[in-house]
């Protein structure tokens, strides 16, 4: 835990808050999460291997797994994902190769992007890109991918007709397999940025050195948990 860490009530597991970041009451952070500086969830919450950057804002009763979100300059321009969410993150073929991206590493990290805003009473199916400056409306599952972001998206996709369900078979294999290496990739960009950039900041007392090994011991498991549900 970072300085002026507040878990206000839940169970938590095996994941890193940094300075000031935040849970409301009934959170489920389980194993592999970081939470970087000031990002923050109000009441029941469930995470597991989620990566949130600095001030992105969870609201309530969200189930955010496998998923990585930046955005924003500060505490006033931030990321944001409205109340009674979910990223949709297990497949009818009981696996989950399905991680989403919602702004990325390389960029992120600079703190200098437009904020993500994801509407409440709605959900992302993974694996999916969303870009900055994207706002999803409330109470769309969105299934598709925006990378290029500066949207907003309604989510009105024609609806299909009813498919015979053959289990094992997969449907769009190509765009799942590019979003998996494209995840990868920016959970290597963000070790090295920790290797390379945030260690200078983590050389002080043992309590920063073990908060700094926390960090990248949770960019291991998730990139390792990633291989393993690619291959």
């Amino acid at each position: 835990l970072g300085k002026n860490v507040e878990l206000k009530g839940g169970y938590f597991e095996g994941s890193t808050f940094l300075d000031s970041a935040n849970m409301g009451d009934g959170a489920e952070v389980r194993e592999g999460c970081l939470l970087e500086e000031e990002a923050n969830g109000a009441h029941t919450v469930g995470l597991k291997q989620t990566i949130l950057f600095p001030f992105v804002t969870l609201g309530s009763i969200i189930n955010f797994c496998d998923i990585l979100m930046a955005g924003g300059t500060d505490r006033r321009n931030h990321s944001e994902v409205g109340s009674s969410y979910i990223h949709f993150n297990y497949t009818p073929n009981q696996d989950k190769a399905t991680a989403s991206l919602i702004g990325d590493v390389a960029y992120g990290v600079m703190l200098n992007q437009p904020p993500i805003f994801l509407g409440g009473q709605g959900g992302i199916v993974g694996p999916s890109r969303i870009g900055y400056k994207t706002v999803i409306a409330a109470g769309v599952i969105y299934r598709r991918d925006c990378p290029q972001g500066h949207k907003l998206l309604m989510g009105k996709e024609s609806q299909k007709e009813d498919l015979d369900f053959y289990p094992g078979l997969y449907w769009s294999v190509k765009r799942r397999v590019i979003n998996s290496i494209e995840y990868i990739a920016n959970i290597i960009a963000l070790r090295q940025w920790y290797l390379i950039v945030r260690s200078k900041f983590y050389q002080g007392s043992d309590m920063e050195n073990l908060l700094y090994e926390g960090a990248l011991e949770k960019l291991e498991i998730i990139f390792n948990e990633r291989i393993k549900r690619f291959t």
